[in-house]
């Protein structure tokens, strides 16, 4: 059984389980953002303004782990369902998502890269 609930699918109700189905290590918890930006307005508060994000972080993952999260994304991005940390960081959610693939990383074929991230923009909670 996983110590953690992170989950990927194509649909809210495909999830798979990042540890228990494609056997790929947990991410590091990274700040769910609420906002893409926030602004000073003209009233004197801080306001936010955008899709939440979250991205996902490994110091290192192998090639089969790549290979399973290619899967969700063929190409620069993709839509996918996602089970992550909410804002509270305790509580894990379901959100649909815009997952976006890397540009800079260093992989060689065969071997694991490191740092490793994934972001997913556009999030939206589902039940």
């Amino acid at each position: 059984m996983a110590d953690y609930q992170y989950a990927i699918g194509t649909t809210a109700d495909n999830l798979q389980n990042l540890e228990d189905d494609l056997e790929i290590p947990p991410p590091h918890p990274a700040p769910y953002r609420e906002w893409a930006s926030t602004y000073d307005g003209g009233d004197g508060k801080t306001h936010g303004d955008g899709w939440p994000s979250v991205v996902w972080n490994w110091d290192i993952l192998r090639a089969a782990h790549l290979a399973a999260l290619r899967t969700y994304c063929s190409g620069k991005s993709a839509s996918v369902y996602i089970k992550t940390l909410k804002p509270d960081l305790t509580t894990y959610g379901t959100y649909s998502a815009i997952l976006h693939w890397p540009e800079d990383f260093t992989y060689r074929t065969g071997r694991a890269v490191l740092n490793f991230s994934i972001q997913f923009t556009h999030l939206e909670e589902v039940t």
